[in-house]
């Protein structure tokens, strides 16, 4: 039994209809070779897939920007913090001034 390369292409990318699937299942119970072949393609199929995201994934330059976040959520902690304490000595300042001009 022969099998359009059609019919594997959508397979691959799970997009039979009930009607292929059936044909393809038939392929593939008629000669256990076909299961091989089905098996390889698969396999290429899919490596050829993760080649391709890794060509369209700047890893450098994300990794850059992840390190820009940080360092930028790092800094913006850090002066949150430092406007807080600034905050907390005013009203602790102006508290010793009370006390003492009241003693």
């Amino acid at each position: 039994m022969n099998i359009e390369n059609q019919l594997i292409v959508k397979y691959l990318l799970h997009q039979l209809t009930e009607e292929e699937s059936a044909t393809v299942e038939q392929w593939l119970r008629s000669d256990p070779s076909n299961q091989d072949f089905l098996f390889c393609l698969e396999e290429l199929y899919w490596a050829n897939q993760m080649e391709e995201l890794q060509r369209m994934a700047d890893t450098h330059q994300e990794w850059k920007k992840l390190e820009s976040q940080i360092v930028f959520t790092d800094e913006k902690s850090k002066s949150k913090n430092i406007f807080r304490w600034s905050f907390l000595i005013r009203y602790a300042a102006v508290a010793i001034v009370a006390v003492s001009l009241s003693l």
